[in-house]
């Protein structure tokens, strides 16, 4: 009984060993099968992926096939007429074939790669719009050239193809097309509102004899005092007394917009200045004490941004801009010269828009309010008399900063289609400049110049300046 046992099961294991055996083989000839030419010994050349197989016919049955490297490929013989080879890593070889006679009948070169087709087709389902990629090989690396849309395409097509090959085995031959000069526009618009009321009497005692009573009208300079005020000095009340009367009612308004313009590379930096340097002196110590060194801080208004084009639709900035100069009330001394100090508007942010359109980076609203009361001692304390005995100042500044910028993808043009600031100027002849009072030459082309009905009315230069 066991005998019958033990013969049922080895007939059973030879079954199934050569039924896995037929689908083996019957898989392998349902690929496409390499004929190997037999015509006198010439060399022929087969491409492999790494791990896939292939089948090799021959004409003449073969009884060895040598390797040069079997770490590149294995040589599997199915039966006198058939072969099969397994590619293991990329690289190159050789297959030496020997006939019933050990005769060298043929030598096929087999160069063993990546999986191409694979990488293609996975390209194409995840870029299905990149249709300028080529894929190819080149001495066991996976080349990758052609023409993308955008930097974010690029990244894809390489980060997909890493999951096929590493890093270093991968060459990246890609371009990208599109616009990649970016021009970046930024608006930089502040105005700047003050107002100062000045309003009281203000009294002072002296410790010496006094000046003759006298009524005096003072203008200060329009920039940095725009009112004058009214004093009375050294009136009957004592020969050491001052007192003066001061009604002041000072508003202004200032305007900022600064509108700079630059073009750079994608992914190179560019910076941009209007203004200038001014020098600051400074004091050495130790062995050059005593030495004064002049230092250049710049002002003006700056720009300096790093683009990276993302796709033909999205643009990302690095950018830094900002608008300087120089405030000589904020200023100091140093070693006897006055030094100004620098009034700067400042952001420097990463942000990521499209082409043409805007955004508002920065803005700022500031409100300002000081008041301050000024009394003589005791006698401002007096209700409605004790207005006469006080001095009432209120300070109001108020500021309002918007930063915009517009990155746009641009192309160069010719030369012709640009227009300069110095196109349209014609310097003024002598005529012109002392008879006429013209600045400019007139535009001789321009004809008479005409005013319609529909253009005349109150907006325009019009009215009177003193």
């Amino acid at each position: 009984m066991f005998a019958t046992l033990k013969d049922s099961l080895a007939v059973c294991s030879r079954g199934l060993v050569a039924t896995l055996l037929l689908l083996s083989v019957g898989t392998a000839q349902a690929q496409q099968t390499y004929t190997l030419g037999l015509d006198g010994g010439q060399v022929e050349e087969m491409s492999l992926p790494v791990g896939k197989s292939q089948i090799i016919q021959s004409d003449q049955p073969l009884s060895q096939v040598v390797v040069g490297n079997p770490n590149v490929a294995d040589v599997n013989l199915l039966n006198e007429n058939q072969f099969l080879v397994v590619g293991r890593e990329p690289g190159i070889t050789n297959l030496a074939f020997r006939d019933t006679n050990d005769r060298i009948i043929a030598i096929l070169d087999l160069v063993v790669g990546y999986d191409l087709v694979a990488i293609r087709r996975k390209l194409n389902d995840i870029l299905p719009d990149e249709r300028g990629l080529q894929v190819t090989s080149a001495n066991g690396r996976v080349v990758i050239s052609g023409q993308v849309s955008s930097a974010m395409a690029q990244d894809a097509v390489l980060a997909v193809t890493n999951t096929f090959v590493g890093s270093s085995s991968l060459v990246n031959l890609l371009e990208v097309g599109g616009g990649q000069q970016v021009m970046l526009e930024a608006r930089i618009a502040e105005v700047n509102r003050t107002r100062v009321r000045d309003l009281g009497v203000s009294t002072d005692l002296l410790g010496g004899a006094g000046q003759e009573t006298g009524l005096e009208i003072i203008t200060g300079n329009p920039i940095q005092n725009a009112f004058g005020g009214v004093f009375v000095n050294n009136t009957s009340i004592s020969d050491s007394l001052n007192v003066a009367l001061t009604a002041l009612v000072q508003e202004g308004a200032a305007q900022v917009l600064a509108e700079p313009n630059i073009v750079a590379l994608s992914g190179q930096e560019a910076s941009f200045l209007a203004g200038g340097e001014f020098p600051i002196p400074v004091a050495q110590g130790g062995a050059f004490a005593g030495a004064i060194t002049i230092q250049y801080r710049e002002f003006g208004v700056g720009l300096e941004f790093l683009p990276t084009v993302l796709s033909s639709d999205r643009i990302n900035l690095q950018l830094t801009t900002e608008v300087s100069d120089l405030d000589i009330t904020s200023g100091t001394s140093v070693l006897g010269t006055n030094v100004p100090g620098i009034r700067t508007r400042r952001v420097s942010t990463s942000i990521e828009l499209g082409d043409g359109n805007s955004f508002a980076i920065a803005g700022l609203l500031q409100n300002n309010i000081a008041s301050l009361v000024s009394e003589f001692p005791g006698l401002g304390a007096i209700p409605i008399l004790g207005a006469l005995f006080r001095n009432n100042e209120f300070n109001r500044d108020e500021t309002e900063l918007v930063i915009v910028v517009t990155p746009r993808l641009v192309s160069s043009v010719d030369r012709n289609a640009i227009a300069l600031p110095t196109d349209n100027f014609r310097p003024p002849s002598a005529y012109d400049q002392i008879l006429q009072g013209r600045t400019e030459a007139p535009d001789p082309d321009a004809g008479p110049q005409t005013t319609s009905s529909e253009e005349q009315g109150l907006d325009g230069a019009q009215g009177h300046q003193f």
